[in-house]
């Protein structure tokens, strides 16, 4: 009976020391988290069987570049990063970053999502009831510029409903070739971290216009460009 007691004893402790494995916290379908790293906080939220922040990352990845030129002149191989139009109160629209960057940008537990994982998210929210408004039920409720046309079934441009509280903002990007800032208040670009070729790599794009982009739409990018990244849980934290 003792020899019983003492199997299961270190069953128990193993299972719970498994490396990497971190549930605390991460219960129910949203909350908050810290990066140690830094000190920010950030807001987390459960989609189906994943868990997404719910805000762009904000962390400063060691090569801060603000001179056109300097980001012009970056190779695939940079490290490199910026907040939006060189502005540092735009956080809430987190920074920008190269693919190099944003692969090592996410806090311990989380990583730069895979074109696959944006697949999986996609979706999810389309079998949930938005098939064909995957852009409108993931956007945020503001920031996005309202456009002065009409659409087919009479609905505008502009903001989202949120559904889900992701929160997603158009934080525009940063052009590889003349290191200038795009986009902001029109378009969301993000990461994946799936690679496409040496030079450049998958992203998802959202627009502020419904009948140009519904969805999370998959595109290529120069590695060198400035894009968001939105990190995603670990797979051995994504349970309930």
């Amino acid at each position: 009976m003792k020899k019983g007691w003492i199997v299961l004893i270190v069953l128990t402790l193993g299972l719970s020391c498994r490396p990497g494995r971190n549930d605390e916290g991460f219960s129910g379908n949203s909350g908050t988290f810290k990066d140690l790293r830094d000190g920010q906080e950030y807001q987390w939220i459960r989609v189906g069987d994943q868990i997404w922040m719910a805000e762009n990352l904000r962390y400063d990845c060691g090569h801060l570049v603000t001179r056109d030129e300097e980001w012009k002149g970056l190779t695939p191989e940079a490290k490199a990063c910026c907040w939006p139009n060189n502005d540092n109160t735009m956080d809430n629209y987190g920074m920008l970053y190269t693919y190099a960057a944003a692969l090592e940008a996410c806090p311990a537990g989380w990583h730069l999502p895979t074109d696959e994982e944006w697949a999986g998210l996609v979706k999810f929210v389309e079998k949930d009831g938005h098939k064909g408004q995957v852009a409108t039920a993931l956007k945020s409720a503001e920031s996005w510029a309202w456009e002065s046309y009409e659409g087919e079934n009479g609905e505008e441009g502009g903001n989202g409903d949120d559904d889900y509280g992701f929160n997603a903002l158009p934080a525009g990007c940063r052009y590889s070739s003349n290191g200038s800032f795009q986009d902001l208040g029109y378009l969301a670009y993000w990461w994946t971290a799936t690679p496409d070729g040496e030079g450049a790599a998958m992203a998802r794009v959202m627009a502020n216009n419904p009948e140009e982009i519904r969805g999370l739409e998959r595109d290529i990018y120069d590695r060198t460009r400035g894009l968001s990244v939105r990190c995603i849980k670990d797979a051995p934290d994504q349970t309930k």
